[in-house]
């Protein structure tokens, strides 16, 4: 059961970074003067699944950690890493949200949107690493 959750983590962070490839034409274009097309629809529709699928996976993960051992926490920071995650994911959504339901031109919420979502995507990359560690500590040995 502890398995299910770093697979469907590596699937929607994989996905989150879709969205992150697609919104970076946004950001080349308005603030560095490239060329490129921005595929707005196809960013919404792949950020909102990344964004459900990884509170999914957390919270398939912290269910798997109190199962097999009784709680969520003790995994080291992997846990707490996690819910700094999603609460940059929550950012993330609220503003992404936003920015689809307002179609008017605006600087500061997609910068903020980017940047809250480039650092939730290195987030995920790092709970990769503590993830690895927490499987060769606490999982290969069951």
């Amino acid at each position: 059961m502890l398995l299910i959750h770093p697979v469907i983590q590596c699937c929607f962070i994989l996905l989150a970074t879709l969205a992150f490839v697609l919104g970076a034409n946004r950001f080349r274009s308005q603030h560095l003067g490239h060329k490129a097309r921005f595929r707005w629809k196809a960013h919404v529709a792949i950020g909102k699944a990344a964004t459900f699928g990884l509170f999914l996976g957390a919270s398939v993960g912290m269910w798997a950690a109190r199962d097999a051992w009784g709680r969520s926490f003790m995994t080291m920071g992997h846990g707490k890493m996690g819910v700094a995650l999603l609460c940059l994911l929550s950012i993330g959504a609220a503003t992404g949200y936003q920015l689809n339901r307002v179609k008017k031109k605006c600087t500061f919420l997609p910068l903020l949107h980017a940047s809250v979502n480039t650092a939730a995507l290195g987030l995920a990359f790092n709970q990769i690493r503590t993830g690895i560690e927490v499987y060769n500590l606490f999982v290969s040995g069951l």
